[in-house]
């Protein structure tokens, strides 16, 4: 009896001119150029960044690639965004603090991680990356995609807060 009996038709399967079934042909996926070295120029940062944030190498390394797997299902979008790395990084840091969140609740333990405690998310992220990472205000700038002139602004406005907390502390290092 044959699934047509049933009222089910059969699966069907693609035949090429040639006559053999091309089901168990290996398929072939192309990505997108300009994805491909977006990925290429900023997966290491993104692995050093989520290090940073007190995460282990594995850990750091699944989230990057879970970011980026997201990131090229809605790549289109993202390139004709006026922003491509700044949506990439919002997708990043709402990753990593969430791992982090996580990595300090299954630990029963203080995560390092004193100045994202402290600070506005963005603030924190470019003390991390320009001060702890040591990257220039153009590569922060070019890796969360902001304007130089806005990490200059996140730069003044997380120290000036920092250096408030610290006082506030009696002279508790937050930065750290």
């Amino acid at each position: 009896m044959t699934n047509a009996h049933h009222g089910a038709p059969p699966a069907p399967v693609a035949v090429p001119a040639a006559g053999v079934p091309i089901r168990d042909t290996p398929l072939t996926v192309t990505l997108p150029a300009d994805y491909t070295a977006f990925c290429v120029r900023n997966q290491q940062a993104y692995i050093t960044y989520a290090r940073a944030r007190s995460l282990d190498a594995q850990l750091a390394r699944r989230i990057v690639e879970s970011v980026l797997s997201a990131l090229v299902v809605i790549w289109p979008t993202v390139i004709a965004s006026d922003r491509p790395a700044s949506v990439a990084w919002r997708m990043l840091s709402t990753q990593v603090a969430a791992a982090t969140r996580q990595a300090r609740r299954q630990r029963k333990a203080r995560v390092r991680d004193t100045m994202h405690l402290t600070l506005p998310a963005e603030q924190a992220d470019v003390l991390l990356l320009r001060y702890r990472l040591n990257l220039s205000w153009a590569q922060t700038a070019e890796l969360m995609g902001l304007e130089e002139s806005e990490v200059a602004f996140q730069l003044a406005r997380g120290i000036s807060r920092l250096t408030d907390a610290d006082t506030a502390r009696g002279g508790t290092a937050v930065f750290t």
